[in-house]
């Protein structure tokens, strides 16, 4: 039986092409990763099919679009995805206001960022895995729970019936 591994949806919102595409490929050099690009946050809410597990994200998504939501205003629009947001931005307010509004990670665009983009991409990815295999755990607890909770009842009924025919 062959073990299929699973494929993580990553989208990437980044309004530079070269950047967007140096994270594209970068990310799509780990065989558990399938990536889509948007160019901005609208872009990226009209694609209503897209299932995203985590997205990469730029803080200032306006140089094409000067009108384009920021990060910011994004984030506060996707809830329940892990959000890893870049950006040359050093001020910690920024950190910090993005931080209030749910991302797990900042990575500053430095001659390292798009191996930090990988390696932060890597945790969040490891940690839907653990948290999936928990789930399944508890599926699997609870379906072990639910035969034991019926087996007592039956052994506990025979009992009784036993005791009423003697």
């Amino acid at each position: 039986m062959k073990i299929r591994k699973r494929k993580f949806n990553i989208g990437i919102v980044e309004d530079c092409e070269f950047i967007r595409e140096l994270i594209q490929w970068e990310l799509s050099q780990r065989s558990d990763c399938k990536v889509k690009c948007f160019s901005t946050g609208e872009e990226l809410l009209l694609d209503k099919h897209y299932q995203m597990d985590v997205m990469v994200m730029d803080y200032k998504l306006n140089s094409i679009n000067k009108s384009a939501m920021n990060g910011v205003e994004l984030s506060k629009i996707i809830e329940k995805i892990p959000i890893i947001a870049i950006s040359t931005q050093k001020e910690p307010s920024v950190v910090l206001d993005l931080m209030r509004n749910g991302i797990c990670d900042y990575i500053v665009k430095d001659e390292n960022f798009a191996d930090n983009i990988e390696k932060s991409v890597a945790k969040v990815i490891s940690y839907l895995g653990q948290n999936k295999e928990v789930k399944t755990l508890t599926k699997k607890n609870r379906n072990h729970l639910v035969r034991l909770s019926i087996l007592f009842s039956l052994i506990v009924l025979f009992l009784i019936i036993s005791f009423l025919r003697s």
